[in-house]
């Protein structure tokens, strides 16, 4: 699972005559000696999630970003060890994400690259960059929707959850709506967190519509709390984090029956 570090690699990944370079539309992927196979199948894929990525949000609109000099910047790294070695990231990391620098640092032979990690991180950039989100929008949102995006994170999520709803040990919604990924971390219940984020940004999305699911990022952004943003995007049926914990226990009881 991806974690976004904002502006860690300012100073760290920085193009220089170590480098070289693969471009694509919206990406320009720099990568080490002996990385340009890894380089070229970073640069189609990141593509095709870009693509994929754009339409399952409803971003039909956003058709000239990441463009030219805005393209986003890929590092790929000749190993994950490199990556970390280079970079400082700690062992549990697999990938890091800068949306100050619009920019992501990887191991090229980490084997769930292009499936999960890749993806992952280019979510968290287009989920901020495209709805202009900061930081009051909460952890959950942010990694659910980065999930989402992985080629299993939902399915593999639903079978975790099927188990943990058996044994009633869910996390509440009132309780997810204020974790963090790092205290979700540091209390072992990190699976847990990032199993409900998904599935509760997935009903949201395909229960709801991306579109009604962005103006709710929005009124987030915006400043409104969850309940009102809840209340005001949602009025019929989300209407209190009370009524979203019940319609998505519903889907999520829906969901592990098929």
């Amino acid at each position: 699972m991806g974690l976004l570090l904002l502006g860690l690699m300012a100073a760290q990944a920085q193009p220089d005559s170590a480098w070289q370079i693969q471009k694509h539309r919206h990406f320009l992927v720099y990568y080490e000696a002996g990385a340009a196979q890894q380089a070229g199948a970073v640069g189609r894929a990141a593509e095709s999630s870009y693509r994929r990525i754009m339409l399952d949000l409803d971003f039909k609109k956003h058709t000239g970003f990441w463009l030219w000099d805005e393209r986003v910047k890929i590092y790929v790294y000749a190993s994950v060890a490199r990556f970390r070695e280079a970079t400082g990231a700690p062992l549990w990391t697999r990938a890091l994400a800068s949306h100050r620098t619009h920019s992501v640092a990887l191991g090229g032979n980490d084997p769930d690259l292009l499936d999960s990690v890749l993806p992952h991180e280019l979510t968290h950039l287009i989920f901020r960059d495209f709805l202009g989100l900061g930081d009051s929008v909460p952890d959950w949102l942010h990694e659910g929707v980065a999930q989402r995006e992985e080629k299993y994170g939902l399915a593999q999520s639903i079978t975790l959850l099927r188990g943990l709803q058996q044994h009633d040990r869910l996390i509440p919604l009132a309780d997810l709506m204020t974790l963090t990924s790092e205290q979700a971390a540091r209390e072992r219940r990190a699976l847990v967190f990032y199993a409900e984020a998904v599935s509760l940004v997935s009903f949201m999305i395909d229960e709801q519509g991306a579109e009604r699911f962005r103006r709710f990022c929005g009124q987030l952004r915006d400043g409104k709390d969850m309940a009102s943003a809840l209340r005001f995007t949602y009025p019929a049926s989300l209407h209190s984090i009370e009524a979203l914990e019940r319609a998505w226990l519903a889907y999520l009881d829906r969901s592990t029956r098929r």
